[in-house]
């Protein structure tokens, strides 16, 4: 089975449901990356998990909390 692409906004094709930017929303085009040790990715997944988030999502979200 072939995975499908995501578009721009988060959306799947095919998925009936509207990107960010059908919505009017913003869309995310920029990403910063980071290598952490697996104990490092275990502790923000851990804590990611805690919070209800992907470690992604939490990350940003502290990221930028951080200001």
């Amino acid at each position: 089975m072939a995975k499908q692409q995501a578009t721009h906004g988060g959306a799947r094709k095919g998925s009936g449901r509207k990107t960010n930017a059908e919505k009017g929303l913003e869309v995310r085009s920029r990403s910063i990356a980071v290598k952490v040790t697996q104990a490092e990715y275990d502790q923000l997944a851990a804590k990611a998990e805690r919070d209800g988030d992907e470690v992604s999502s939490w990350v940003r979200n502290v990221a930028l909390a951080a200001h």
